[in-house]
């Protein structure tokens, strides 16, 4: 942005200014109370409508020379001119270009200060045009030539913000130093760690070969079991059949009785009829 002009009326202790700026830098002397500041108000709220002399629109008033009723600035920029009226606080801007948004950060150096640090962090990657997302940022660090795997695996938690992802690698780190600890006995350092090497332990080859030896004959009686299983199971099986035959014919002889005492009533019956 390039300021050509500047025209104040009555706007605090600028009573009545109107300056064109043809330099690249332009500096502003006077005694205490001349107005530098009041012009650097005035150019602030004519570019960016907002104040930091006072919090509430309704006290803009204050902002008028004594003694007045109204007052304003306007501000000339690129072909554009913007403007602020007192005490109204009625801000207009001629022109099609929309204003920075980093402006209000520019002409007020505590706004930017006062931000909370994640505030501040996404502004300057705004600023930059940087994007911190957990696909881009794992791209990024492929790129570079990162194992895929450990991308991988830190990509969800990157995508929950920096600061989820560091307590993450905090807790991981303090895991790992543990595991550490626990298999060696010593605390952890990453000087040592680089060309730390556990101690051989001692090796008895008779006691090897009795354990293979052992192994085998276990194996082998697995697969003798296994085999036994085999035979159980189809034993089972066959038996689960029969079982299932004998219980249809107890069923059947269950109805022995009913169907003789039935057929001996009704050869009774036949007789009768017969005769």
């Amino acid at each position: 942005m390039k300021i050509t002009a500047i025209k104040t009326s009555n706007f605090l202790g600028a009573r009545d200014v109107d300056v064109k700026l043809a330099k690249p830098i332009c500096l502003f002397a006077g005694k205490n109370a001349s107005g530098k500041s009041s012009l650097q108000e005035a150019v602030r709220m004519a570019l960016t409508g907002e104040s930091v002399r006072v919090s509430l629109k309704k006290e803009y008033g204050r902002l008028i020379a004594e003694g007045q009723t109204v007052g304003y600035a306007v501000v000339e920029h690129d072909g554009q001119q913007s403007a602020i009226t007192l005490p109204n606080g009625s801000h207009e801007h001629t022109g099609n270009d929309r204003l920075p948004a980093v402006l209000p950060y520019v002409l007020d150096a505590q706004r930017f200060s006062s931000l909370p640090a994640n505030d501040r962090r996404a502004f300057l990657f705004g600023l930059m045009g940087l994007r911190t997302d957990g696909d881009t940022v794992g791209g990024r660090m492929l790129d570079k030539g990162f194992d895929h795997l450990k991308v991988d695996e830190i990509r969800p938690h990157l995508r929950a913000g920096f600061d989820a992802a560091h307590k993450e690698a905090q807790s991981k780190a303090r895991d790992a130093k543990a595991a550490w600890r626990a298999t060696t006995g010593e605390t952890y350092g990453s000087v040592k760690a680089a060309t730390w090497k556990a101690n051989k332990p001692a090796h008895d080859g008779n006691r090897v070969r009795l354990a293979r030896e052992e192994l085998t004959r276990v194996a082998e009686q697995i697969e003798r079991g296994a085999a036994e299983i085999a035979v159980m199971q189809s034993a089972a099986a066959r038996q689960a059949q029969e079982s299932v035959k004998v219980a249809g014919y107890r069923e059947k002889a269950a109805k022995y009785a009913g169907i003789e005492a039935k057929l001996r009533y009704d050869e009774s019956e036949l007789k009768k009829w017969q005769a």
